[in-house]
């Protein structure tokens, strides 16, 4: 709910508008990746296109992520300790961060990983679209089975111009 009242811009990407501090205090870099492949948003997605919907998931999703990350005493990776020199467990549980080029755990697509702003950005394509999927649930299959349909059409002449290509250089 306080992603929709924060009054900024609608263009600023969902991460981003979690780390600023005016808005949330305490999540950061990780933590935002986090919440985000949890809640099922793209980072880089504009915060105004959010649905109420999917801004209550992110909220939910940032609060787990906290909570699960306090519980495991932080995340420490490398060398680093804390005060009382005992290290942070939440790296063992991360879904995305730092697992670029790795299946993700809930669907199988690859992680991957973009750089913004000097930070690093984590994402599953496959559970995390940028636009969410708007089909009728009774349609969902026939709106697959159409969208395969199309990608087979768009495919083909691709696959046949690449055919072409590889002959004309000799690279058959």
């Amino acid at each position: 709910n306080g992603v929709k009242k924060t009054g900024l811009t609608q263009r600023v990407a969902v991460k981003t508008l979690l780390m600023d501090g005016r808005v949330l205090v305490g999540v950061g870099n990780i933590y935002a990746s986090e919440a985000c492949w949890r809640a099922g948003v793209r980072p880089r997605r504009a915060a105004g296109s959010l649905r109420q919907k999917e801004c209550d998931q992110l909220a939910r999703a940032v609060q787990d992520v906290l909570k699960a990350a306090i519980d495991a005493g932080g995340t420490s990776f490398r060398d680093y300790v804390g005060v009382a020199e005992d290290a942070g467990f939440f790296a063992r549980e991360l879904a995305v961060y730092e697992r670029a080029g790795e299946p993700c755990r809930r669907c199988g697509a690859l992680v991957r990983r973009t750089t913004d702003g000097g930070r690093s950005t984590y994402w599953c394509a496959g559970c995390q679209r940028l636009w969410p999927l708007r089909v009728p649930l009774g349609l969902a299959r026939e709106a697959r089975e159409r969208h395969d349909a199309i990608s087979r059409r768009h495919r083909a002449p691709v696959a046949a111009g690449r055919a072409r290509r590889r002959a004309l250089c000799g690279r058959e």
